[in-house]
């Protein structure tokens, strides 16, 4: 059966990094994984050469791609959007569409969820940072945890007793 594409969208992606081979050959990677979806068609794309950051002393460059695919339904472009994460959309064709209440709900639905999903992973992250600034801040006033002390203490006294039994 063939696939019916109902719009054409250009996408920008974005890529940070180094060495600049790497960069761009990961951006090749990334458009070309996107392409294997089904009802998506890439029709054509520019891989921009990656160019250093002004200002940057890490000496990274950014590099990115315009890309222009056939998709064949708007919930394909919400996909697209959350999961791959382009910096710029546009949808070329056709400049005027119905959208039916469940193709909306599904991509609020989706959308949700990706936002739960970041929610719970920086809520994780702020714990694991609150442990570590305590066991710092731990640290610094000279607290070492018992369990440490222990292992310590018992560490000495196997050493004091085969020193004993030599």
């Amino acid at each position: 059966m063939k696939e019916v594409f109902n719009f054409k969208v250009a996408f920008i992606f974005e890529m940070l990094g180094k060495p600049a081979d790497f960069l761009k050959e990961s951006l090749e990677k990334h458009i070309d994984k996107f392409g294997t979806n089904k009802g998506i068609k890439i029709v054509s794309r520019i891989v921009h050469e990656p160019k250093p950051i002004e200002g940057d002393s890490n000496e990274l460059l950014t590099t990115f791609a315009e890309v222009e695919v056939l998709v064949d339904s708007l919930d394909t472009i919400f996909k697209i959007v959350l999961h791959m994460l382009p910096s710029n959309v546009e949808i070329i064709e056709p400049t005027d569409f119905k959208m039916k209440n469940f193709e909306l709900n599904s991509v609020l639905s989706e959308l949700s969820a990706k936002i739960h999903q970041y929610d719970e992973i920086a809520r994780a992250v702020i714990i694991e940072r609150d442990n570590l600034l305590k066991k710092i801040n731990d640290l610094e006033k000279g607290y070492i945890p018992m369990g440490n002390i222990e292992k310590e203490e018992n560490s000495i006294k196997k050493h004091k007793n085969q020193k004993k039994s030599v």
